[in-house]
């Protein structure tokens, strides 16, 4: 039942010193506030989630003789989930995650019991959560995740000590049963994350020390257990996960977390390439000779630099003073400088932006009522405003990749095909390795013969690494004929012609996703030619041995890109066509009306522009070597009402199209290329700045003149250092093209914005 809302109060700015500065001369100021200064007794437990699905982040607290409850954000008014957790004493972690499958977030405690959420249909705020058992066992960390990939959500839990010499995974039968497998090659001790750290495509379980690889059949398949490190021997340690010196892997960090009086260091651990192989990766230390009761440990890019940071915290019992600590991360890792948040310590921290201001905030609560500020929920809110870096928009340098691929080429993407680190670039008949240093040649590399029409990139085997799926015909050659490129990890392909013919021309839109909970990865399609609808190929289980079959979902079609994504937020995956969605009605799909404004869709993306949290539909129009329009389409609270246009622009054929954070400001930015045919040395790409964060108000960017664009402008960090570049391709332009994005520079600092000057530097075919 919905508590007495409770007032809130600033209890000031909290940094205590400033013993450090970030990149550009700033520290990091914080205000301290608290939430409910008589939360729950004992709050051990906490979590972040949208429980009520209005796309803001919700506090979940819980104490350890219970009651669960969340706090409604922005309000925080105090909702009781259940007074009842158990038996007390059996947990101090609290998840969220989507366990029943209805599209909204549940919570489920590290001592065998979980919440139902009733929404959709019913109203969290009333007291109607249904409470229901998963596991039998204690617990100290848990996690919703789905580990085996088929859709639903799994749980993985550890507890401590002797007890945490095991970890036991339930996966989710979807009937509201459960099977146990546990690990018992586990040491003692505490601490549990899950990460894809080998990038497989599954979930990997990280401990201190140790990894256990994911092999698919998280019940009957085997667990290996890896060592990580031969020299971080604190066993009883927190464990998080961010990619500290963005090579685009995922590190781990560890903090010694049990028993007072002790000392031990704060460290972090660069992935490799082949995780596998290493038994000790690189250690970096953050902090040392910290006390061993760092309970709280979390990563964040607190001061928007693109690097990330990490977030501690001491718990009560500790020596004073019981410091909350920011780690600024000065660059890759390699450094660190330590700002002193607060002094009353905290447990169990948890970051998100809380307050939609687009940078990252943390809550927490010391876990005894009895220490002080004990029992009181506490929100620290980031108030870096104006001192987070903005990048600028102005630095490219334009490299040719291929100045005469050998045919028209309809779509580009990227993927790391040869597994060592470095995104590659794939577009026709061929993949391009990346050599490391952009401004090097880039080999062109034949997928194989019969596939000559790139169209999606997708490990579609699941043995962890990309495979391309495409057709025989040349470029816009009529041709329906499906083949696969199964890779052997080194981007040596097998081609596979086990598919079902489609039926059409050529393709113009395709999107890869699981539609429906538990089910196969299926590929939505659309063709040029009209007429012929939305139709899907399913992935087989064996997708070498069997035969892939397909289907017509829809006769609807607008013949062009596809996006797929929950447009409705009802928990399953929807299409947009463009001015068009399709909604996944569970076996059958509905059409649905965005907007009904003139003119052909082209290009189109679903992103959430003005950060309400719901996907709202980027769209460029067909408009060859003429003026057209260039919108977004804001996604109402009911996504089958009228959507209202927003434009951003008008330009020559925006019919290359993508979406992303280009100046690390928070919010998304459009970049677009020109379609002129007519005119080509004049075509243009475009950077659209994002420029008050609602998608009102447009800046607009020129990155280069002088190359046609269709289907191109995509958008890749292609060369590690922290910021978007451009990739792109044209209808009639024979070349691969790279728009290497210079605002950050070899050491990973944002270069200051400058006056636009005329590029220097080019590789000139």
């Amino acid at each position: 039942m919905t508590e007495t809302t409770r007032l809130r109060f600033v209890f000031g700015i909290c940094v205590l010193f400033c013993l450090s500065l970030t990149a550009n001369g700033q520290s990091i100021p914080f205000s301290q506030e608290f939430v409910d200064s008589s939360g729950p007794q004992d709050p051990w437990m906490k979590a972040v989630g949208d429980i009520d699905g209005d796309g803001r982040l919700d506090l979940i607290v819980a104490g350890r003789a219970g009651p669960v409850v969340f706090y409604h954000n922005p309000s925080w008014s105090k909702v009781t989930i259940h007074t009842d957790i158990g038996t007390a004493e059996t947990t101090t972690d609290v998840t969220v995650g989507d366990i029943d499958g209805d599209g909204d977030l549940d919570v489920a405690v590290a001592n065998g019991n979980w919440y139902e959420n009733p929404l959709p249909n019913g109203n969290p705020f009333n007291g109607s959560w249904q409470k229901h058992s998963y596991d039998n066992a204690r617990g100290h960390d848990v996690y919703i995740v789905d580990l085996d990939g088929d859709g639903d959500a799994d749980i993985v839990k550890r507890d401590q000590n002797s007890n945490g010499a095991e970890i036991r995974f339930l996966r989710n039968n979807s009937d509201g049963s459960w099977t146990l497998r546990t690990i018992s090659d586990v040491p003692s001790g505490e601490g549990l994350n899950v990460t894809d750290l080998d990038a497989d495509g599954d979930l990997d379980i990280i401990i201190p020390r140790y990894w256990y690889e994911n092999t698919g059949d998280i019940v009957a398949g085997s667990w290996q257990k890896r060592a990580y490190s031969n020299t971080y021997t604190y066993s009883m340690s927190a464990v998080a996960i961010g990619d500290i010196n963005r090579d685009g892997r995922d590190d781990i960090v560890l903090s010694p977390a049990e028993a007072g009086g002790g000392q031990y260091r704060v460290a972090w651990f660069a992935t490799p390439v082949n995780p596998q192989s290493q038994t000790n990766f690189s250690e970096i230390t953050v902090q040392n000779n910290v006390e061993t009761v760092v309970h709280s440990l979390e990563v964040a890019d607190f001061n928007a630099d693109g690097h990330p940071d990490i977030v501690t915290a001491k718990m009560h019992q500790g020596s004073n003073p019981d410091e909350v600590i920011v780690h600024v991360n000065n660059g890759f890792g390699q450094s660190w400088s330590a700002e002193v948040v607060a002094t009353q310590g905290s447990h169990n921290i948890h970051v998100g932006d809380f307050d939609g201001d687009g940078d990252a905030d943390f809550f927490g609560a010391n876990w005894d009522s009895g220490a002080p500020d004990g029992g009181k929920i506490t929100f620290w809110r980031n108030q870096f405003e104006g001192g987070a870096v903005s990048l600028p928009l102005n630095r490219w340098e334009r490299h040719v990749i291929d100045s005469n691929k050998p045919w028209r080429a309809v779509f580009i993407q990227f993927a790391d095909i040869d597994r060592d680190g470095r995104q590659d670039i794939v577009t026709g008949g061929w993949w391009y390795r990346n050599p490391g240093d952009v401004a090097q040649n880039w080999t062109r590399n034949t997928i194989g013969s019969g596939l000559n029409n790139m169209a999606a990139v997708h490990d579609i085997d699941g043995d962890g690494d990309m495979d391309v799926l495409g057709t025989q015909g040349q470029g816009s050659d009529t041709n329906d004929t499906f083949v696969w490129a199964e890779n052997n990890g080194s981007g040596q392909f097998t081609i596979r012609g086990n598919i079902a013919n489609g039926d059409g021309d050529f393709l113009q839109g395709i999107a890869i996703d699981s539609f429906s909970p538990g089910g196969p990865q299926e590929i939505a399609l659309s063709w040029h030619q009209g007429g012929k609808g939305i139709q899907t190929l399913t992935i087989p289980s064996s997708p070498v041995a069997q035969t892939w079959a397909w289907q017509q979902i829809s006769s609807t079609s607008q013949d062009e890109q596809l996006s797929s994504g929950d447009i409705d937020r009802d928990g399953d995956i929807d299409l947009l066509l463009g001015t068009r969605w399709l909604r996944n009605d569970g076996g059958s799909w509905s059409v649905h009306t965005v907007n009904g404004t003139g003119g052909n869709p082209d290009r189109n993306r679903l992103a959430d522009i003005n950060g309400d949290g719901r996907m709202d539909a980027v769209v460029g129009f067909e408009a060859i070597s003429v003026s057209g329009k260039l919108a977004w389409y804001e996604n109402p609270s009911d996504a089958t009402n009228n959507w209202s246009e927003r434009i951003i622009a008008n330009v020559i054929g925006p019919m290359s199209l993508d979406v992303g954070d280009l100046d690390q400001d928070g919010d998304l930015d459009v970049v677009a290329g020109e379609h002129n045919l007519s005119n080509p040395s004049s075509a243009r790409v475009f950077v659209f700045e994002n420029t008050n964060g609602s998608g009102t108000s447009w800046t607009q960017h020129t990155v280069y003149t002088g190359d046609e664009h269709h289907d191109g402008t995509q958008l890749v960090d292609i060369d590690g250092d922290g910021d978007l570049d451009i990739i792109s391709i044209g209808w009639d332009n024979p070349r691969v093209v790279l728009y290497e994005n210079k605002a950050i520079d070899g050491n990973g600092t944002p270069v200051d914005t400058i006056a636009p000057a005329a590029p220097t530097g080019l590789r000139v075919e």
